[in-house]
């Protein structure tokens, strides 16, 4: 149901195809996790709570990549 917002919410953050569908996979697995928190899959509710985890691990794998960058800058 989600799957094309999520993706969209990543590539924004990313911009990155690849680096986009790595953090909606891995957004799926948090949400796995916390099922228990959710009630109804089409509910305004769900779509915020899977919103924030796709944000949130979109900008975790942004951060991670630039500091890698930034090592291979210094190196």
């Amino acid at each position: 149901t989600y799957k094309k917002t999520m993706f969209y919410i990543s590539n924004k953050i990313l911009k990155d195809e690849h680096y986009a569908h790595d953090a909606v996979q891995m957004s799926f697995l948090k949400i796995i996790r916390n099922l228990d928190k959710i009630d109804k899959i089409n509910s305004d509710k769900t779509k915020g709570f899977i919103t924030i985890i796709v944000k949130n691990t979109s900008i975790d794998i942004y951060r991670k990549l630039k500091r890698q960058n930034e090592k291979e800058i210094l190196h």
